[in-house]
């Protein structure tokens, strides 16, 4: 049993992080009565040094990821931004209390 437990945690430790340009970005989240984590919408400055705001994101998968041993949360994540649609990763780290917008390399941003 020991043997197993300890494959999990070399295998969490193991995963590799998500490339992509990275942003800090502020959350609008709903925690629910059960524990789940649910983000409604982000705030974040442009290239440009102005606030974009992004409503109404929607969640295609989440997942629970470890990267060099440190919890995650990460969040597949779709939303209209200016008539288009765009995807992005959003990482919630719990123990900093930090987010992180994670946009695909090569992808346009506004």
């Amino acid at each position: 049993m020991a043997a197993f437990a300890q494959g999990q945690v070399e295998e969490r430790l193991q995963e590799r992080e998500v490339r992509g340009r990275k942003r800090k970005v502020a959350v609008d989240c709903w925690f629910t009565s059960t524990g789940r984590t649910m983000p409604r919408m982000m705030k974040f400055e442009n290239e440009d040094g102005c606030l974009q705001m992004v409503n109404n994101i929607r969640i295609i998968r989440r997942e629970q990821k470890y990267y060099a041993g440190i919890y995650c949360q990460r969040f597949d994540c779709k939303a209209t931004v200016d008539g288009v649609e765009r995807e992005f990763i959003l990482m919630f780290r719990p123990r900093e209390h930090l987010w992180e917008l994670i946009l695909p390399d090569g992808g346009a941003e506004r």
